[in-house]
């Protein structure tokens, strides 16, 4: 039994027309990745922004509480240490306003 040339094209057609279908499918999917993975990393930004502040906010309420005493002499050394780094900084700030 021969299979006609109309029968081959038409499955032809067919299995092209799945291919589209396929590839349609798979685009839109790509699309909707592609959407998913920006919220995500803006996301992933906006947390690392919170543990930033966070974490400065800590360092800051840890030299507020070894100035303020009633801690451990290494947690006030650790605080006075803090202090003495942002003095620096803030005097390195000072002298590069001044040129």
């Amino acid at each position: 039994m021969s299979v006609s040339s109309v029968e081959i094209v038409h499955r032809l057609e067919e299995k092209v027309n799945q291919l589209l279908t396929r590839y349609e499918e798979q685009r839109q999917r790509n699309i909707t990745l592609a959407q998913e993975n920006r919220d995500l990393r803006s996301k992933l930004e906006e947390r690392e922004s919170q543990l930033t502040d966070v974490t400065d906010k800590f360092n800051i309420y840890k030299t507020a509480t070894g100035l303020a005493g009633g801690v451990s002499q290494t947690e006030k050394d650790n605080a006075r240490k803090r202090m003495e780094k942002l003095v620096r900084e803030i005097d390195k700030c000072i002298a590069l306003l001044n040129q």
